[in-house]
């Protein structure tokens, strides 16, 4: 299993990983912003969560929670859809745009309605 790790050019809060298998298929995808995550899994689908930094009201100030996040589950359907929305107007790289788009942006229509 190898991770890969993809930053926005424009936005130093928008990430995304990919766990890659030995056959080269994708087994997770997790994409971050603003705090928020869409995760895709293999063999499961779609959950929809936000790190512990956007669910409680800690100051925004320099040197303040540092550390590891924690991510939280939640139904947050607006979450959904503006990550559909960041994706779509994303440029990943050839080998991987396809399939996250496919993975977590063509699943729009089952995921929030």
């Amino acid at each position: 299993m190898r991770q890969v790790t993809l930053n926005c050019e424009n936005n130093p809060q928008i990430y995304c990983f990919i766990w890659i298998n030995e056959a080269e298929e994708f087994e997770h995808i997790q994409f971050v912003f603003n705090e928020n995550i869409i995760e895709w899994f293999k063999g499961r689908g779609i959950t929809i969560g936000q790190t512990n930094r956007k669910m409680y009201d800690y100051p925004s100030k320099p040197g303040y929670q540092k550390g590891s996040r924690t991510i939280h589950a939640t139904d947050n359907t607006s979450i959904m859809e503006e990550g559909i929305d960041i994706i779509s107007d994303s440029e990943f790289p050839d080998d991987f745009q396809h399939t996250i788009q496919t993975k977590i942006a063509i699943k729009k229509s089952v995921n929030i309605d």
